[in-house]
């Protein structure tokens, strides 16, 4: 229901923890030569979802359209799930943790109620519907999102935050 376009944080880190699982498992079946391809797509998808993404101190929800400045808590939470999967780091664990404390401070302390906004931008208010179901999920607190975000801060080392957005829902 949200207009994201272009490169997207939610679905990109689904794809980098996806093409981190391809490499894993292609080197733990001696596929050596398909690891090392895979494994150049892994630093291009890496460097590519940085240079869209990141704003120096989150990472955007997507690169184009009007929620091109704002962020989405959850949308790192696929890069947590790799980390629990024993998968190496995907992307850089200060840049994450920077996202997750910006979500905590935008998302959640100005302008969540009762959890995190499903997406939020620093300088922005409400925002107008994208229509389909009329704009359900703008402006809106998700609680199996908010969830995802306060384990992925938990995990983060964002503990005060995670526990009192936990407390808070």
């Amino acid at each position: 229901n949200i207009g994201l376009r272009g490169i997207c944080a939610h679905s990109g880190a689904a794809t980098l923890a996806a093409i981190s699982a391809m490499i894993y498992w292609a080197k733990e079946q001696g596929e050596n030569a398909f690891a090392e391809e895979w494994q150049t797509w892994l630093k291009k998808a890496q460097q590519s979802f940085d240079k869209y993404l990141w704003t120096g101190t989150f990472y955007r929800a997507c690169e184009e359209g009007k929620y091109k400045e704002c962020l989405m808590p959850d949308s790192l939470i696929w890069l947590m799930y790799a980390k629990k999967a024993g998968l190496p780091p995907i992307l850089d664990e200060a840049r994450i943790q920077s996202h997750l404390r910006a979500s905590y401070e935008i998302a959640y302390k100005k302008f969540g109620f009762h959890g995190a906004l499903l997406i939020a931008a620093p300088n922005q208010g409400q925002f107008a519907a994208d229509g389909g179901d009329i704009g359900l999920q703008v402006n809106e607190v998700i609680l199996g999102a908010s969830w995802a975000f306060i384990a992925h801060a938990l995990d983060a080392g964002l503990q005060k935050e995670a526990v009192e957005m936990g407390e808070d829902m």
